[in-house]
């Protein structure tokens, strides 16, 4: 069995793992929504939705350096060894920053980790982000229009993590206003309203992964 066959394989797994955990990420979150429910029962969804969004979490971490292989392992670029060790250092500095902010959630470490995430994310984002639009114009180094564009999206998928983390965190204090202080309509309003703007930025997120896709299967350009 060829590398190639064996990291494209490893691409699906992160993209079915990825969007099929986002969507029990979603669907905890709406559940989270519904004032009939008991307090305990919306603070149960929440929780399961923030222990699967680890997953797609750890994906989005994993995702470069498997880029890196497959197109290694296509011949389409010679990729030096330094970069895969950066790439997989850089994924799991990542994931273990991932779950030092679940676990320790509240603690001055975890709040400086979110703080370093965000903005990593902002430069890779633009750095990433900044190499496919360059490409896309002539002036990068990827030839080929589709894997231009795949590195275009990749990169604004890390600003819609940003856009993301920041939508949702309204959410939090009208929550923990009605568990401790009990639901009213205007707690009910102002926390239903920061959950559907979250989940409006992860409708998003989905539409960019699938074109990510489609750009990697068809090679339209």
């Amino acid at each position: 069995m060829s590398n190639a066959l064996i990291w494209g394989y490893v691409h699906i797994l992160i993209l079915v793992f990825w969007l099929g955990a986002d969507v029990g990420v979603f669907t905890g979150a709406w559940l989270s929504r519904d004032a009939t429910r008991s307090f305990e029962a919306r603070s149960a969804y929440l929780r399961v939705s923030l222990i699967v969004d680890l997953l797609p979490r750890s994906m989005f971490a994993i995702i470069l350096p498997a880029g890196l292989h497959l197109t290694a392992s296509l011949g389409m670029y010679a990729i030096p060894i330094w970069m895969f060790a950066a790439a997989w250092a850089l994924a799991a500095a990542w994931i273990a920053a991932i779950l030092t902010i679940f676990l320790r959630e509240g603690s001055v470490v975890a709040h400086g980790l979110a703080k370093v995430q965000l903005a990593g994310e902002f430069v890779l984002g633009f750095v990433i982000g900044g190499i496919g639009l360059a490409s896309l114009l002539g002036n990068g180094p990827i030839r080929e229009g589709w894997l231009a564009g795949k590195i275009v999206l990749l990169g604004l998928l890390f600003f819609i993590a940003i856009v993301l983390e920041f939508a949702f965190r309204p959410a939090l204090i009208p929550f923990t206003e009605i568990g401790t202080e009990g639901s009213t309509p205007e707690r009910e309003q102002r926390y239903s309203s920061a959950v559907n703007r979250a989940l409006v930025i992860v409708i998003l997120l989905y539409l960019s992964l699938a074109v990510i896709a489609w750009f990697g299967k068809v090679k339209p350009f």
